[in-house]
């Protein structure tokens, strides 16, 4: 996947799968607490290695899902 040009086209990578979206402090949980809350909210706005995770802004706040943080996780360990 490339980097998205802008937020609506994240919207649009997130929108194209059929992927619950959750927020990240849910998300945390989820990923068993391997993931602080504060992590995923740094891979959003700053990225890793220049590759930023995939999330939507919902009433103020961001969400994402498992499968994004996969994706993310790949990517940036293909860049290495």
């Amino acid at each position: 996947m490339n980097k998205p040009a802008n937020h609506s086209e994240t919207i649009h990578r997130l929108g194209e799968f059929d992927e619950e979206l959750i927020s990240f402090n849910k998300l945390s949980r989820r990923l068993s607490g391997n993931i602080h809350v504060s992590v995923l909210h740094r891979w959003a706005q700053h990225g890793k290695h220049g590759i930023k995770l995939d999330f939507v802004a919902v009433e103020r706040q961001r969400r994402s899902s498992v499968a994004a943080v996969r994706r993310f996780l790949h990517r940036v360990q293909a860049r290495n």
